[in-house]
C-alpha cells in the first residue's frame, strides 16, 4: 500500500467513511484502480489496524495532527470550534494542493453534505470541483455537528478565508438552510461579485420521483 493511499485511507478514516467509499474516492480521485496503489483488501486491513490505535481522543489527535501540519507547512489551512463541553462542533480543512486546485479550477464549486459520519454523530462535507480535464478535484473538507445556518455559514466563511475569493458560482441539493447561509458569506464585495448558487440536477430529479 502506498505512502499516498495510507495517508488518504487515514484522513478519511479520520471522519468514519467506510472502506469501500474509501477506495472508490481514491479511484476517482488519481483517475482509475491501477493508480491507486492499493487493493480493496489492503485498505479494509490498513483500516482495521487504524482502528486498534485509535482511541477516544479522536478529536484532539485531529487538531493536534494539524497544528504539526499547520508548523511544517504554510499553507495548510484549518479551524475548528468546541462547545461549553469540549466537544468538537466544526472542524474546516484544506492543504496546499486543494488551495491550489481551488485557484485554478474553483470558478464552480459543489458543496456536498449529504455524508454522515455515524462515529462522530458529524456530517463530513467536502467542497469539491472539476479540474480541465474533467476529473474531480477537491477544495476543502468541513465536519460538522448540526446542519443548520449558523454552522454552514461558518464552513462557508472558513472556505472563503482559505481560497481569498467567492467562487462564481456553488452548487448544492435543496436544503433551505445551506439556501440562506450561502448569501451571508458569498456576498458581493469591492473585488468579487456575489456567489450565484445553483441546486444539482440529481437530487432534484430524486425528490421529484
Amino acid at each position: 500500500m502506498s505512502c499516498i493511499s495510507r495517508k488518504f485511507a487515514f484522513d478519511v478514516g479520520n471522519v468514519n467513511i467506510g472502506t469501500s467509499k474509501s477506495f472508490f474516492f481514491m479511484k476517482e480521485l488519481v483517475g482509475g484502480y491501477a493508480n491507486v496503489g492499493a487493493t480493496m483488501r489492503a485498505f479494509r486491513n490498513f483500516r482495521r489496524d487504524l482502528k486498534e490505535y485509535v482511541g477516544e481522543p479522536d478529536a484532539q489527535m485531529i487538531i493536534e495532527k494539524f497544528n504539526a501540519k499547520k508548523e511544517s507547512c504554510e499553507s495548510f489551512y484549518f479551524a475548528y470550534e468546541l462547545d461549553k463541553e469540549e466537544h468538537l462542533t466544526k472542524l474546516f480543512w484544506a492543504d496546499s494542493v486543494a488551495r491550489r486546485n481551488y485557484e485554478l479550477y474553483g470558478d464552480a464549486v459543489s458543496f456536498d453534505a449529504t455524508f454522515d459520519t455515524n462515529k462522530y454523530n458529524m456530517v463530513f462535507c467536502p467542497f469539491t470541483g472539476i479540474d480541465k480535464h474533467e476529473k474531480c478535484v477537491t477544495f476543502g473538507f468541513a465536519l460538522l455537528s448540526k446542519e443548520d445556518i449558523p454552522h454552514f455559514k461558518w464552513a462557508f466563511d472558513q472556505f472563503l478565508k482559505a481560497m481569498g475569493r467567492n467562487p462564481v458560482c456553488i452548487i448544492t441539493d435543496q436544503c433551505p438552510e445551506m439556501k440562506q447561509a450561502i448569501p451571508m458569506s458569498f456576498h458581493a464585495t469591492e473585488e468579487f461579485p456575489a456567489t450565484k448558487h445553483r441546486l444539482c440536477t440529481l437530487q432534484v430529479i430524486l425528490t421529484l420521483n
